[in-house]
């Protein structure tokens, strides 16, 4: 609501900035190079330092981005060559490597700011954010209830009802060969190379209660086939 005297003060309060004094004011022209602080002369440096008091090796390009634990101890280090590598501090000695290839440089490496949860590193590589459990960097108490148990949790929500029991159940699994692996294969007897199978089938299905893929099981029946065949040819 508004009150008797409202278009009179607003007059008078128009009246006053048009009435006020216009004065020019000129920019200050400032030497960007004054803006900067001054370093110290290079004769106060001396002495520099002439030996080095800890080497961190194992890099093969320049290494692009670092970062230290909370605790001090370890350091990480990211380079162009795709690997990322774990150091201890004091030593030098590097403790854990892994690389993402040649072609994908590391863009960040990151430990978890938090004391408990330090042992847990974030690695930016191929437009990607990758977390590398550490069990090294902290105790195995704090690893197991502050790092693997979250991610555990992470993992069993963003998956499905069916997936979730899937990974819950223990499965064989078998690794991918390349190119170079799979063609000596090919040079092998297969059958021969496999004997252990039937045993070992048998153990993961038998002893360890282990949900074993029926290919898997069909496959160790045909090494026994063929074991059985050679036998007998042998007599």
């Amino acid at each position: 609501p508004q009150f008797d005297r409202f278009v009179h003060e607003r007059f008078e309060r128009c009246l006053d900035l048009y009435l006020l004094p216009r004065k020019v004011s000129k920019k200050s022209v400032v030497n960007p190079r004054d803006l900067l602080p001054r370093m110290p002369d290079i004769a106060d440096l001396r002495p520099f330092p002439e030996l080095a008091s800890t080497e961190y090796v194992g890099h093969a390009q320049s290494v692009t981005v670092i970062d230290l634990s909370s605790c001090g101890q370890w350091l990480a280090s990211g380079s162009h060559d795709g690997t990322v590598r774990v150091f201890e501090v004091d030593s030098g000695r590097e403790f854990f490597t892994h690389s993402f290839g040649k072609a994908h440089a590391v863009e960040s490496v990151a430990f978890n700011p938090k004391a408990n949860r330090q042992s847990l590193l974030s690695v930016v590589c191929k437009h990607r954010c990758f977390l590398i459990p550490l069990s090294f960097v902290s105790s195995s108490a704090e690893h197991e209830q502050h790092v693997l148990e979250p991610i555990q949790h992470i993992k069993r929500c963003s998956l499905s009802d069916e997936q979730a029991q899937q990974a819950a159940s223990n499965q064989m699994m078998i690794p991918r060969l390349n190119l170079t692996q799979t063609l000596a294969l090919f040079k092998q007897n297969l059958f021969e190379e496999l004997s252990h199978w039937p045993a070992l089938i048998e153990t993961m299905s038998t002893d360890l209660h282990w949900d074993v893929h029926a290919k898997f099981k069909e496959i160790a029946q045909q090494i026994q086939q063929h074991q059985q065949k050679q036998k007998q040819k042998q007599k």
